[in-house]
């Protein structure tokens, strides 16, 4: 897709001038013997994370189109903790547009969110990866345990899919604020 030819080109310009910069060797995997600890999330940071739950779910259903066990343990409900956000942002009274995910599938975003803060915090390497999404992928496909219980059939494509899929979107965030503090002018214009 566009988006993808895009993500590449503004990507590659941004990884050529972080090397530029640092003039190290690319690396293949992200070293994480200089990650001290990790941070948990605060609850607003929570809502936020509930909300693009929300959005990267409603891409993944496909997947388990039709197994109910597994929609029930993806979907979840307005009655969560973490759904204000989400709730403020439905533009329809009776709701229905957002997806919520469920406690599991946050739990999950949640474990994810806080590794690759460890990373981005205490790791400087992050620019200077040949592949910067296979290796954050990697690392939170190593690090972080899916705690979703769907069934035996879709369960590891759910685990592979939700994790990538938040690798993505993450670095693309992550790329775009690092791009707006003047490492490239262009930015990503996808995120």
């Amino acid at each position: 897709s566009s988006y993808e030819v895009d993500d590449a080109k503004y990507l590659a310009d941004m990884l050529a001038k972080g090397k530029q910069e640092h003039g190290e060797v690319e690396a293949d995997v992200i070293d994480d013997s200089e990650i001290l600890f990790i941070e948990e999330l605060q609850e607003n940071e929570c809502n936020i994370l509930f909300y693009i739950g929300g959005f990267l779910l409603k891409g993944m259903l496909s997947v388990v189109a039709g197994c109910g066990h597994c929609n029930s343990a993806l979907l979840g409900s307005t009655e969560s903790e973490h759904a204000t956000l989400t709730i403020l942002k439905e533009y329809r009274s009776e709701g229905g547009n957002l997806t919520y995910p469920s406690k599991d599938v946050l739990l999950t975003l949640k474990s994810c969110e806080e590794h690759f803060r460890g990373i981005i915090s205490w790791s400087e390497g992050l620019l200077r990866l040949r592949s910067p999404l296979k290796a954050v992928t990697d690392y939170l496909n190593e690090m972080v345990r899916p705690c979703v219980k769907t069934c035996s059939e879709h369960s590891d494509a759910v685990a592979k899919l939700l994790i990538a899929n938040y690798a993505r979107l993450r670095l693309r965030v992550h790329l775009r604020h690092v791009s707006s503090n003047g490492v490239n002018e262009h930015g990503s214009k996808t995120c």
